[in-house]
C-alpha cells in the first residue's frame, strides 16, 4: 500500500522553500520578460459576459476570455463575484496528496473527485532566464541533485521548482495523462495551470505528458 502525506509534509526539508505564488525578480531578465502588468491594466481584456439575472455564476464555458486562456480581471470584470474565470488568481486548486509512487519516487494523487476542465494546481516556482537555468543546471549537478523541475514559458523565461515551488513538482509523466499543462494570462502575467482533461477519481494519480508541445502547452524539461 502506498503512503500519502500532505503537500507541506512531503516537501523536501533541506534547503527547500514552499511557495504559494511564483517568485519574480524585478531586476532579472525573467522578471522583465513577464512583467507586463502595467500594460495589461491600462487596456485589460474584458469579456462580453453579463451578470446572471438571478444571482447565479457568470464567465463559465462561454466566456471569450476563458476561450483565449485569459483570466478575467478582478476589478474590470462586470460580473464581479459571480465571475468563474479567476481560478488561478484565486488559488482554486483541487484537493491533492503527495504519495510514495514506488519506482517513480513521489507522486501526486487526487484527494477528491476532479471533473474535466478543473484546475488541479498551478505550477509554481522561481521565474528565471534561460542563462540562469543553464547556470543552475551545472550547480545542481555539482550538488548531486539529479531531478530538476524546469518548465518553460512562451516568453522564454523558465519556472524552476527544484528548490522553491509547490506540490505541482511531484506530478509524474505519463504518455496517457489525465491532465495537461496550459499557459494562462492572469492580470498581465503568464502563469501555468495543470488542468484535468478527464474525470480523475479520488485516489487516482495525477499525471501529464512532459513532452507534449503545442501552442497552448508548456515545454517541460
Amino acid at each position: 500500500m502506498s503512503s500519502a502525506t500532505s503537500a507541506d509534509q512531503a516537501m523536501p526539508s533541506v534547503g527547500f522553500t514552499r511557495l504559494k505564488s511564483n517568485l519574480y525578480s524585478a531586476n532579472s531578465t525573467a522578471g522583465r520578460l513577464l512583467k507586463t502588468t502595467t500594460v495589461y491594466e491600462a487596456s485589460p481584456q474584458v469579456c462580453g459576459c453579463k451578470p446572471h439575472a438571478e444571482g447565479g455564476t457568470s464567465c463559465a464555458s462561454n466566456c471569450s476570455n476563458r476561450d483565449g486562456h485569459i483570466e478575467c480581471h478582478q476589478v474590470f470584470c462586470i460580473c464581479g463575484k459571480a465571475c468563474q474565470n479567476q481560478r488561478i488568481r484565486q488559488g482554486q486548486h483541487a484537493k491533492t496528496l503527495v504519495f510514495d509512487a514506488g519506482n517513480k519516487g513521489q507522486g501526486l494523487k487526487a484527494a477528491e473527485d476532479i471533473t474535466p476542465g478543473s484546475l488541479v494546481v498551478e505550477y509554481i516556482g522561481e521565474l528565471i532566464s534561460p542563462d540562469k537555468a543553464e547556470e543552475r543546471c551545472g550547480r545542481y549537478e555539482e550538488q548531486g541533485i539529479k531531478h530538476l523541475y524546469f518548465l518553460q514559458t512562451r516568453c522564454g523565461a523558465l519556472i524552476d521548482a527544484t528548490m522553491k515551488g509547490n506540490e505541482a513538482r511531484f506530478i509524474n509523466h505519463s504518455c496517457e495523462p489525465n491532465c495537461q499543462a496550459e499557459y494562462w494570462t492572469v492580470e498581465g502575467r503568464e502563469r501555468v495551470g495543470i488542468f484535468a482533461i478527464n474525470l480523475i477519481c479520488e485516489g487516482q494519480e495525477i499525471t501529464y505528458d512532459y513532452h507534449a508541445v503545442s501552442a497552448d502547452e508548456p515545454v517541460i524539461r
